[in-house]
């Protein structure tokens, strides 16, 4: 994430993610997991699979947000074929009584490229989040 950009793809063809890490976007040595979660929560209203994204820094193994300093994080997934979807980001956070909480942003698509099935989003910050696409309207 500092020099040179990272990439990581699950899946293949129509049905593959993407993940990008912009060159220079984090401060310091950073692990990100990027990954399919078969047990995933979803904001409802879901289209396609649940990702799992997980920033730790080293050798802390408890999750944290981290924030670009320069280009967005890009996340691309498949809409397999379906149109005027959304990016639901749920945030892993806890609640004033200590209990799991998930707080959820629906983000817009920056691009959409329906002849090759994908959707494109641009973030800023990622935390211990699930990410998916929705057709939920974006806030």
């Amino acid at each position: 994430g500092s020099n040179p950009a990272a990439k990581v793809e699950i899946g293949a063809d129509k049905e593959q993610a993407v993940f990008r890490i912009p060159e220079n976007a984090l401060h310091q040595g950073t692990n990100i997991t990027f990954k399919l979660d078969t047990r995933g929560k979803s904001a409802g209203a879901q289209v396609g699979k649940i990702y799992h994204v997980t920033p730790v820094v080293p050798p802390d193994g408890k999750p944290i947000t981290v924030e670009t300093g320069d280009a967005p994080f890009v996340i691309q997934l498949p809409h397999g074929g379906k149109k005027n979807v959304n990016l639901a980001v749920g945030a892993l956070t806890k609640d004033d009584k200590g209990r799991d909480k998930i707080v959820w942003t629906i983000v817009a698509p920056k691009q959409a490229d329906n002849g090759a099935g994908q959707a494109v989003f641009e973030v800023k910050s990622l935390g211990d989040e699930y990410v998916h696409l929705t057709t939920k309207p974006a806030k």
